[in-house]
């Protein structure tokens, strides 16, 4: 709150005058980070119900909305004179249909790798190893959990060993 005051002198006469000018403030508005979310996941925004008005980017005029959609969200408050914005990210992930493929079987003393797949984030498999490629030397059920950005998806694969017993024709004749 500050006063203003003015004198004005013609020099015969003079006159004052006072103004108390009041300033208004604002609270803060406050989205949170910007952030990943599964596809299919919301996120729900919400502001102090404080403000004489609010304006979202879907033009929503309510404390709250739900975020379903991957781009910029933000929203404009109003108190007295005042405005202010707030806005965020909202990235929306994706694994859809992951698999490790077919059940299979190898050959007897001899080994397979199984790819999890390129383009993920972080791979993890039953024995706790991270690499994206996983060794397989006899029987064994494996299972994998891959992740990308707020995305986590898994799939189980069984390896059996196919013995081929040795072949004996006879002997020579």
């Amino acid at each position: 709150e500050d006063t203003v005051w003015v004198i004005v002198d013609s020099g015969a006469c003079t006159t004052a005058d006072t103004l108390l000018v009041d300033y208004d403030t604002i609270p803060p508005v406050d989205l949170g980070s910007d952030t990943s979310l599964c596809k299919g996941d919301t996120l729900p925004l919400s502001v102090f119900s404080g403000y004489d008005s609010y304006l979202w980017q879907n033009g929503s005029t309510d404390t709250s909305i739900v975020a379903t959609q991957n781009g910029w969200h933000w929203v404009q408050v109003s108190l007295g004179a005042c405005n202010t914005t707030d806005s965020l990210f909202l990235q929306l992930d994706s694994i859809e249909g992951y698999t490790l493929g077919n059940d299979t079987l190898v050959c007897s003393n001899t080994s397979m790798s199984v790819s999890a797949g390129s383009g993920y984030d972080s791979y993890l498999w039953q024995d706790s190893s991270t690499d994206s490629i996983f060794t397989v030397t006899g029987t064994d059920t494996l299972w994998v959990m891959v992740t990308k950005g707020a995305c986590t998806a898994g799939d189980t694969l069984i390896v059996g060993v196919e013995t081929i017993l040795p072949l004996y024709l006879g002997m020579d004749s």
